[in-house]
């Protein structure tokens, strides 16, 4: 299912769906487990049409990929800015196996110019990072994103 809803934040509703896809994901034997980071526009602030064509095409790539490597495409995603809506960036938290992450890396990486695409490992489960911050991939999309998340309990 796609849902597309222009907000300043995530609501109570949107983080349960996102936290829902999250364990139907896993319970398919698939779990998020890929996080890629997307951000084309620093410092700008692009059209929601333009975002979309330059998202879309993200996928598309995202994608093809996947089904070259013979994996099903499995993600979820969260446009995130400033308050004031500038840096548009989009986090991707998909399904990709392990020992292929480098390769998607590489393969997304030869499309945009330097630093504007950036792909690690992610997870679902809650666990301490060298920041000193402990939660999930997930957590960190709601969590440090939307105040209205943070108040609807997913703390």
């Amino acid at each position: 299912m796609y849902v597309h809803k222009h907000s300043t934040e995530l609501s109570a509703v949107d983080c349960r769906d996102l936290k829902r896809a999250c364990t139907h994901a896993r319970d398919l034997g698939r779990p998020l487990n890929t996080h890629v980071t997307f951000k084309l526009y620093p410092g700008s602030l692009p059209s929601p049409k333009v975002r979309a064509v330059d998202l879309n095409r993200l996928l598309c790539h995202i994608l093809t990929w996947m089904k070259r490597k013979r994996s099903e495409h499995l993600a979820l995603w969260v446009w995130h800015s400033d308050v004031m809506g500038r840096d548009p960036h989009v986090h991707i938290f998909m399904h990709c196996p392990p020992r292929r992450r480098d390769e998607l890396n590489s393969a997304l990486v030869a499309n945009y110019p330097a630093g504007v695409i950036d792909v690690r490992e992610g997870s679902d489960i809650r666990k301490p990072h060298s920041s000193s911050y402990c939660g999930s991939t997930l957590d960190y999309l709601m969590r440090f994103k939307s105040q209205q998340g943070v108040r609807g309990g997913w703390r």
